[in-house]
């Protein structure tokens, strides 16, 4: 029960963009590598990999929700990548 709430815990503090190592250590195990090895075992992913997930996601919707119109286009030269 107490290492779940540490990776639920480290599961936000990743999505901030804080570095894993300090995420270790914020959430109260050991280091880095205690982490990894938990949190992969739990959901699958290294903590790193859940980060740039979230990144990547976080900048699809950004581009997404950032188009002035849905008929914007890179037709006019200034896609911003817009589709």
């Amino acid at each position: 029960m107490l290492m779940a709430i540490r990776l639920w815990r480290a599961k936000a503090f990743l999505t901030h963009g804080m570095p894993a190592a300090e995420v270790a250590i914020a959430v109260g195990l050991t280091d880095q590598s205690h982490l990894t090895r938990a949190f992969t075992q739990r959901y699958g992913i290294t903590p790193v990999r859940y980060q740039e997930a979230g990144r990547q996601a976080l900048m699809r919707n950004l581009i997404q929700y950032s188009c002035p119109t849905p008929f914007y286009t890179a037709d006019n030269g200034n896609d911003n990548g817009c589709k």
